[in-house]
């Protein structure tokens, strides 16, 4: 036993689990991490655990939903959730996130709906992950849309930073 180990009560062996994080190893040597129990929290917490799935996080933009919500409707707080399971491991929610934050100050029906539709996405990728494995060099993606937001004219960049085929890093940002 060594001193760190006898000094603090370290444990050794495979990592499965880290700051919230489900680690899976492969026997190939591939690596997947991904945050379900996290996922089927907060999809418990806004009454979403039982809706129906939805291939994407975001669609058409409808523009005709422009009542705001009452101050009862958990806005923030869902978002605040979305926001922080967006930067650890779900990287495909990451815009349609991107765009709920632009009605933080005053969401309306249409930002609520939104929400509910990443949740709903997100039920039906609970199990998926991001995997890692060997064999795959760094790789970064970047686009943007020209003036993508209607009531401002700005345009929203995305990046995405691949390792050993799976994302280490990504963003989506409006400029």
């Amino acid at each position: 036993m060594g001193v760190l180990q006898h000094e603090f009560g370290i444990t050794t062996g495979s990592l499965n689990n880290f700051l919230g994080i489900k680690i899976k190893q492969y026997e190939d040597g591939a690596i997947m991490i991904s945050q379900e129990k996290y996922t089927e929290e907060i999809l418990q917490r806004f009454r979403m655990s039982e809706c129906n799935t939805i291939s994407t996080p975001i669609g058409r933009e409808d523009n005709n939903q422009n009542e705001e919500v009452s101050s009862s409707v958990p806005y923030r707080e869902a978002f605040g959730c979305l926001m922080y399971l967006s930067t650890v491991t779900p990287p495909d929610i990451s815009f349609a996130v991107n765009k709920a934050a632009r009605a933080m100050e005053k969401p309306t029906t249409e930002d609520w709906d939104r929400v509910n539709r990443i949740f709903r996405h997100l039920k039906g990728t609970l199990h998926f992950g991001i995997v890692y494995n060997k064999k795959e060099e760094l790789k970064i993606y970047a686009d943007a849309d020209f003036a993508g937001d209607n009531r401002t004219r700005r345009s929203t960049a995305g990046i995405l930073a691949k390792y050993s085929g799976g994302a280490v890093s990504w963003t989506s940002q409006l400029h």
